[in-house]
């Protein structure tokens, strides 16, 4: 992606991006209030960052992994500061992505509000189940030796989700049974749906500990979203994948 919004509010930070309008990652998270901020001085509001890959190395710089880090916006001039390092970078005046994480997060609020069952203006959820999240992390090493030019196929029946990975005439396949849950709808009949790349990238940004949910449909896209263990509210992560329209072989 070009670049990442950053939505700031009085719980937390919400970061979210879009790509190729066929992927979208969003991860929310509390933050601490710096010695020298104040209520006033904190704010909400959206910014916009670029330059991503040098964001993240700059970001790496500044101190241990894991360390914090204190980011302050002063006329559109973004200052990170960590034990190691200081450095600022302007804010994106006109974010390619900014439309797209507007609309893709009010469709995944809407769709919340309605018990997961419609999404955007004539998607329909056919099902949602849930795995422990170290289980599903398990999915992300699906055929990772041909991963590379793959392509990706979710089936969804009444027992399990099933991963495939198939480049040319290679076709690798792993099922995971889900997780006992209430609120869980299984389809009537095998969901099946083929994905590009971009759904690989998004198994691997879900984090290992707490449940995963799973909604999907053949008029749907593909929405994964992230809850956090009961002792540790700090972290969410959903991520929406567009399918594509039919299966395709070979290395695209």
């Amino acid at each position: 992606m070009d670049d990442l919004v950053l939505t700031i509010t009085e719980e937390g930070l919400k970061a979210a991006g879009t790509a190729e309008r066929a992927f979208f990652v969003s991860r929310w998270s509390n933050f601490r209030v710096g010695e020298n901020a104040s209520e006033e001085s904190l704010g909400e509001g959206q910014i916009a960052i670029g330059q991503l890959d040098t964001f993240l190395s700059l970001v790496g710089g500044c101190g241990p992994s894991g360390s914090d880090i204190e980011v302050e916006l002063d006329d559109n001039i973004i200052k990170v500061t960590g034990e190691h390092a200081t450095f600022s970078i302007p804010t994106v005046t006109d974010p390619t992505s900014q439309a797209g994480v507007e609309t893709v997060l009010g469709h995944i609020a809407a769709s919340g509000e309605a018990d997961w069952k419609p999404f955007g203006d004539t998607g329909e959820f056919d099902y949602h189940v849930q795995f422990p999240a170290a289980d599903f992390q398990q999915l992300r090493n699906t055929g990772k030796a041909i991963q590379a030019g793959a392509l990706y196929c979710i089936e969804v029946d009444d027992e399990a989700l099933t991963l495939s990975v198939k480049r040319d005439q290679i076709r690798i396949d792993r099922r995971l049974a889900y997780e006992e849950g209430e609120d869980q709808t299984t389809p009537d009949e095998p969901v099946v749906v083929w994905f590009g790349r971009w759904l690989m990238d998004a198994l691997k940004v879900m984090p290992g500990k707490g449940v995963i949910h799973v909604h999907g449909g053949e008029n749907a896209p593909l929405l994964i979203r992230h809850e956090t263990p009961e002792d540790d509210n700090t972290f969410g992560t959903h991520t929406l994948i567009a399918p594509r329209q039919q299966e395709a072989g070979g290395s695209e």
